[in-house]
């Protein structure tokens, strides 16, 4: 992505609580992209080459970036502000909190990146940021089982719910944020390590664990935002 590469010495620098989260849903994701897309499986083992470089490099860029986000809510008919139709105050909420552990806000460093909600849209209108979609009026079965990670045939696998709403990853972070996983709350969250193009490309989060507040319905000891943090973290290498 146009976007990425720059960041990928700074990533180097954040606290080690970033990396120490259970991450097996990332990896699972990956190694399956690898059985299926050989392109990406070579290039992702020259990335893995090319960070080892860089993490005895030293180098490190004092330019700050500014990435644009876009929030997919894919909720399953509730009302905003109910259920897994998080309002527009929880994903502020989100968005702050990644912003302060990327700069080193609760520990760590601060590695120069910065997250804002996208002004405008792929066709250069504005917007918030923030796209709804009612994916269960869709895919019925959503209803019960929301984004189905196991199955690349189920009616709401990841690639059919991504393709609900996606815009393109050169020129923003797509963020799904969705009601529940395979029927439930696992996976909380996952993403690709890049290279990844087209619709792989971006973080899914269970809504649950998206944002900070006593106000919102968070699941305990996941209300710190750091699951979004942590999955960023795989966006970016």
């Amino acid at each position: 992505m146009s976007f990425r590469i720059p960041t990928l010495a700074c990533m180097l620098f954040l606290a080690p609580w970033l990396f120490s989260q259970d991450n097996r849903s990332t990896a699972e994701a990956i190694h399956s992209t690898q059985l299926e897309d050989t392109t990406f499986a070579r290039s992702y083992f020259a990335f893995e080459a090319a960070m080892a470089e860089l993490n005895t490099s030293g180098f490190r860029s004092a330019e700050t970036m500014t990435i644009p986000v876009v929030i997919h809510v894919i909720h399953a008919g509730e009302d905003i502000g109910d259920g897994s139709n998080v309002s527009d105050e929880q994903v502020w909420s989100a968005m702050d909190a990644l912003n302060a552990d990327f700069a080193g806000t609760f520990g760590g460093a601060d590695v120069n990146i910065d997250f804002a909600l996208a002004a405008r849209d792929p066709n250069g209108h504005p917007t918030n940021g923030i796209v709804r979609i009612n994916a269960a009026a869709v895919i019925p079965s959503f209803a019960n089982t929301g984004m189905v990670t196991t199955t690349s045939n189920d009616p709401a696998s990841e690639l059919a719910i991504k393709n609900l709403s996606h815009w393109p990853g050169e020129d923003y972070l797509n963020v799904w944020v969705v009601s529940k996983m395979n029927g439930g709350t696992s996976p909380l969250g996952f993403a690709y390590l890049p290279p990844t193009t087209g619709i792989h490309d971006g973080v899914v989060l269970h809504h649950q664990v998206f944002g900070v507040g006593a106000g919102f319905n968070l699941l305990h000891n996941f209300d710190l935002n750091r699951t979004l943090t942590h999955e960023v973290g795989h966006y970016l290498g």
